[in-house]
C-alpha cells in the first residue's frame, strides 16, 4: 500500500497471499517476502489471519505501476517464514539451503537456474 504523507490517506496497491515481511525494490518492481502464520502465534484480529489456510511462503514480484503480482517464488516445503528480502547485485549462482545441510547429508532446498 501507499500512504500520502500529507493527509495519511492509504491506498492498497496489491493484496498478496501471505503475511508480508521484507521488501526490496528493483526498478519498477517490488520483491515482497511472504510468510505463513505460525499456529502458535497470536495475530489478534489482523485481517490476514482470517486466510491462515490459504497463505503461502515465498517471494512475490509486484509491478509497481499496475499493482499486479507478476510472479511468485513459492516454497512448498522446508520453509514457512521469510524474514527479509535482499538483492544480491552481481551474484551469479546464489544458493539457499538449510543451516547445516552439508554436515547433515541433506540436499540443497533451492537453486537459482543457470543462465542460458
Amino acid at each position: 500500500m501507499t500512504v500520502d504523507p500529507t493527509d495519511g490517506k492509504a491506498e492498497v496497491i496489491c493484496e498478496l497471499p501471505g503475511y508480508t515481511r521484507g521488501l526490496a525494490m528493483i526498478g519498477p518492481l517490488a520483491l515482497v517476502g511472504l510468510s505463513k502464520i505460525r499456529e502458535t502465534s497470536t495475530f489478534g484480529g489482523v485481517p490476514v489471519s482470517e486466510r491462515r489456510d490459504k497463505l503461502k511462503c515465498g517471494v512475490a514480484v509486484v509491478e509497481l505501476g499496475s499493482g499486479r503480482q507478476v510472479s511468485l517464488l513459492e516454497f512448498h516445503s522446508g520453509v514457512e517464514e521469510i524474514f527479509d528480502v535482499q538483492l544480491l547485485h552481481g551474484a551469479q549462482n546464489p544458493v539457499i539451503s538449510g543451516p547445516y545441510t552439508g554436515r547433515e547429508g541433506g540436499q540443497v532446498i533451492w537453486l537459482v537456474p543457470q543462465p542460458r
